[in-house]
């Protein structure tokens, strides 16, 4: 009889053996997928960080371009409406100069 009990309790003993280590080895498989979920959502959070960024770079960037367009046509309509009058132009700036070109002489001083 103490033969037949030692067999069972090896038995036991080797069933709560694979168990134990069935229960180990799943729990470490949940910590490597805990890990890897980790890392898969701090990518996303990352990926969906740098989208916000590229469409509000995307919002500014268009709308200097329109105001550069805006603001170029409205100097290149002054310019061609200036030079349709004939008034001397800078050619730098493009404007018309509000000074006086010539200096005017003391007698048309207004002193």
């Amino acid at each position: 009889m103490k033969l037949k009990f030692n067999n069972s309790l090896e038995g036991v003993a080797k069933l709560a053996g694979i168990v134990l280590l069935a229960m180990g080895g799943l729990w470490l498989v949940g910590l490597l997928l805990r890990g890897i979920g980790g890392l898969v959502l701090g990518i996303v959070g990352l990926l969906a960080t740098l989208l916000k960024f590229l469409l509000l770079a995307a919002v500014v960037i268009g709308l200097g371009y329109l105001l550069a367009r805006v603001l170029l046509s409205r100097r290149n309509t002054l310019k061609n409406s200036v030079q349709d009058q004939d008034l001397p132009v800078d050619a730098q700036t493009g404007y018309v100069p509000t000074e006086p070109t010539e200096p005017r002489s003391p007698s048309t001083r207004l002193d």
